[in-house]
Parts: C-alpha cells; sequence; structure tokens
C-alpha cells in the first residue's frame, strides 16, 4: 500500500490513491474557462478525472467555460494530518483543479484556468448531485489588450484528446510530478496575463523555465567559466584592468547570478525546439543557430534580474504584438532602434517577441516533461 503523506501535488496523489484502489470519498466538478474552441472530451483513461465538453460557443477574446474538469475524490482522509509547522514544498497558489488546469495548458497550448466548484456529489448523500458556489477559487478574469494579439499561436481550436502527456502524470516519481506541475502553473498565468500584461508574462515564462531547469542540472562548471557566457564583454573590461586574478576575483563573488543564468540557457539549448514551421521572411525571422540563441537567451536573463532586482521592466519593443507577414509572424522587434516613454533599445539589446520566446519555452517544456517518462515510454 502507497503512504501518500509528501508525495507530490495533489492531483498526483489523487491519481496514485485511485490506482491502489482507495474508496471514494465524493465527486467535484469545476469549470475550466478558457477563449479557445475546445473539441473532444475525455471520459475515461485518466484515472480520476474527467473532461467534460461544454459545448460552449467560442467568441473572439471572450472567455467561457468550455469544459468541465470532474474530479472523483480517493484521497484517504489521513493524509491531511500533519504536524503543525510549516510546510510549503508542494505549494504553488492553487489546488487539484489549478493542478490538471494548468497541465492541460501547458500540454495543449490552452489559455484555461479552473473556476470554483459548482457541483458536488458525496457518496452518502443524493445521487444526482448538490449545486454548490462555495468556494476559495473564484471565477478567473481575462483581459485583452486593445494593441492586438501578443500570442497568436493560441487561436483556433483545441482537442481534449491530444492531451497525451497528462494521461502519464501518474507514471512520473514525486519529485519530477512536484517540479512540472510548478513549472506548468507558472506557464499556464504567464500566457493567460500575456495580452494585458507581457512584461509580467515575460517573467513568468523565465521563472516556469527555471523551475524545470534547476530540477534538470546542477551546472558545475567553474565560475569563470560562467561569467564568460553570461557577459563575455565584462571579462575583457576586467582583463584590460587587472588581469586573469580579477576576473577570478569578480566571477566567484557573482557566481550565484551566473549559475543561475547558465542552468536557465542550458536547459532550453538541450531541449530546443526545430524552428516554427511556418516563418515569416529572412528579416523577420530570429536566427536558429545555438550561439545566436545563446546570445539572446542571455539577454533575456538579464532582462529577467534587471526587473526584479532594478524594477526595470522588460523591453517596450520585446512586449510588442507580432505581425503577420508571408506565411508567419515577426519573430523580433523590427528597426534598427526603438524610442518610447522616455527610453531608448537599439535591436541587438531586444532579440525577439514574446511569442517566440513562448514556443521555445513551451516545446522546451514539453520536451523536458517527455524525457522524465520511463523510456517504455
Amino acid at each position: 500500500m502507497t503512504t501518500y503523506h509528501d508525495r507530490g501535488p495533489i492531483s498526483y496523489i489523487n491519481w496514485k490513491a485511485y490506482q491502489d484502489g482507495q474508496p471514494l470519498n465524493g465527486i467535484s466538478e469545476y469549470p475550466l474557462f478558457t477563449d479557445s474552441n475546445i473539441t473532444g472530451e475525455i471520459v475515461k483513461g485518466y484515472g480520476p478525472y474527467q473532461l467534460l465538453n461544454t459545448l460552449a460557443i467560442n467568441k473572439p477574446n471572450i472567455i467561457a467555460p468550455a469544459i468541465v474538469l470532474r474530479v472523483a475524490d480517493h484521497v484517504p482522509e489521513d493524509h491531511f494530518k500533519r504536524e503543525i509547522k510549516t510546510d510549503a514544498s508542494h505549494y504553488h497558489g492553487g489546488w487539484l483543479s489549478d493542478e490538471i488546469a494548468a497541465l492541460l495548458s501547458l500540454n495543449l497550448s490552452l489559455r484555461v484556468k479552473a473556476g470554483g466548484c459548482r457541483r458536488r456529489f458525496d457518496s452518502d448523500k443524493d445521487e444526482k448531485g448538490l449545486p454548490t458556489y462555495f468556494s476559495l477559487n473564484e471565477d478567473p478574469v481575462y483581459s485583452q489588450s486593445p494593441m492586438g494579439t501578443i500570442l497568436p499561436c493560441l487561436r483556433g481550436d483545441r482537442s481534449l484528446n491530444n492531451a497525451f502527456l497528462l494521461e502519464r502524470l501518474p507514471i512520473l516519481n514525486s519529485e519530477s510530478a512536484k517540479t512540472l506541475v510548478k513549472a506548468a502553473r507558472l506557464y499556464q498565468d504567464a500566457i493567460w496575463l500575456s495580452e494585458s500584461e507581457p512584461a509580467l508574462a515575460w517573467l513568468l515564462l523565465v521563472s516556469s523555465t527555471e523551475t524545470a531547469a534547476v530540477y534538470w542540472k546542477n551546472t558545475e562548471d567553474s565560475p569563470v567559466e560562467r561569467l564568460k557566457e553570461f557577459n563575455p564583454k565584462l571579462i575583457d573590461i576586467l582583463e584590460k584592468s587587472g588581469g586573469p586574478g580579477l576576473i577570478e576575483s569578480v566571477a566567484k563573488e557573482i557566481s550565484d547570478l551566473t549559475g543561475a543564468t547558465k542552468k536557465f540557457v542550458d536547459f532550453i539549448i538541450n531541449f530546443l525546439p526545430p524552428p516554427p514551421v511556418n516563418r515569416p521572411p529572412l528579416f523577420a525571422q530570429h536566427p536558429w543557430d545555438i550561439v545566436s540563441l545563446r546570445k539572446s537567451l542571455n539577454i533575456i536573463y538579464r532582462c529577467r534580474s534587471r526587473a526584479l532586482h532594478g524594477g526595470v521592466s522588460f523591453p517596450a519593443p520585446m512586449c510588442l504584438p507580432t505581425r503577420k507577414q508571408e506565411n508567419g509572424y515577426w519573430e523580433k522587434p523590427g528597426g534598427l532602434a526603438t524610442h518610447t516613454k522616455g527610453a531608448t533599445w537599439v535591436a541587438e539589446d531586444t532579440p525577439m517577441l514574446l511569442h517566440t520566446f513562448e514556443y521555445i519555452v513551451r516545446n522546451a517544456l514539453l520536451k523536458w516533461w517527455e524525457s522524465l517518462l520511463p523510456n517504455r515510454y
């Protein structure tokens, strides 16, 4: 028999408890809100979970409860009996319905969030269920920017029948499942906010990647090697000012920062997806070679650090809506430089648009998710 204490996120624990034949405590239904047109539904094969299609009529830029998540609760009651002490190792700001919605969001490139419980079926009460609205989860609110579309990739139909990775959640070990859910929650929030707060979406996408990257690899490179990749210009300055001794001293002082950067960059490069199938003309493309991508990813991480620690928001040109030309969308800001809101950025400091980074992050996370599965899968 499985011991459920401290064994991963609650959606994972419930699935494992279902597999172990733990008794049913009750069933709850949660609306999942999205702005995509949903096809298909999941009624079996996903353990204690069903994803039911409400046949909502899709309207552009309007969220609707297009999916109902039905949860069969099999978690033993003693799972929640804990010693009274701070324990937030599994905390990500949500609950079981939020975890399933986040994994679905990452799996299908779907803007979706869970609302509060709408119906509860208790095993010893009315089989028709009891309507409810009392919940700690309020229905999500979605804001659309009047400027244009930031993430055009989220348009179109999404089939629930394509959520193959979600089906394999219980195959993971508990630590992998915990990290995956946290990364997925950050990704989910990023694309939910992308149209109204793209600068925050940048931060959340970087954090989502970092969450997976820290679990994936602890870098063993020396502080000097990290600094060379993080800021080669600084190496030249230090070389001229004080030579190898000064380089080594500075590298050690900022090794935590440069080590974090390297984990972030190495993770994406290791799980780098191929370029998008449909691309704009060459002048609007971001180069897809490793050297160019490493350079851009280092710039992005420096923007993240300035935003978090210096209050300098992500560059405005990187937060603009994209535009379609020929078969694809522009992957980087246009022009030699941008001046707006009292600030100026040259093109080399604004390497890509948010939708390009979202494509890279999501597909890298999906490849990492697949790598967590046993070889037989």
